[in-house]
């Protein structure tokens, strides 16, 4: 495993430092491709005050153009409720209603499945989902060894920032069957 070392900026804590008016400025009069070109330009011995500003102009960013995506479907939605799909091409929007579905009782559902599966408990297992398991709690009450054995833990590097809720569809015809 590869250590890395911890920086830390010489400055207040990054939720708390804005970004820096000259950033600001020179990112608010320049075009996607030229911001683009500017970040490829950044190298490693750029200040930790430098990467918290540009984490932060593109985190306003994405903001921005989240808010922007979430009214422009708004728009869309209306208007194909009124004026049915819009086919562009190979692509085709359509207005979804998506679905969620939760148990509200996990031991009685348990119960059920398993009474249904004649007590068989690889049967119920069938019925499970991928992960059922509060990997935790698990690994605290079965310990690390019997932990290893049974559960694959795998890291992403990953900044998350949020799942949207999709409100329009966008399906590509030529995928579909």
């Amino acid at each position: 495993m590869e250590h890395r070392k911890n920086y830390t900026c010489e400055s207040p804590e990054p939720s708390t430092i804005p970004v820096g008016d000259t950033l600001i400025y020179s990112m608010g009069n320049r075009s996607i491709d030229e911001i683009e070109i500017g970040l490829a330009r950044m190298s490693e011995q750029r200040s930790c005050e430098v990467v918290v500003d540009w984490l932060n102009l593109t985190a306003l960013l994405v903001s921005r153009v989240k808010t922007i995506r979430r009214n422009l479907e708004q728009i869309a939605v209306e208007w194909i409720e009124i004026h049915g799909p819009i086919d562009m091409g190979e692509i085709r929007y359509i207005v979804g209603h998506p679905k969620s579905v939760t148990c509200m009782d996990v031991v009685q559902c348990t119960h059920a499945v398993l009474d249904a599966c004649g007590g068989e408990l690889d049967a119920l297992c069938s019925y499970l989902c991928s992960d059922p398991y509060k990997y935790g709690a698990v690994h605290r009450l079965i310990g690390n060894e019997l932990f290893a054995q049974l559960f694959r833990e795998e890291r992403h590097p990953k900044l998350v920032e949020g799942k949207p809720q999709p409100q329009l569809i966008r399906v590509d015809q030529r995928f579909v069957r």
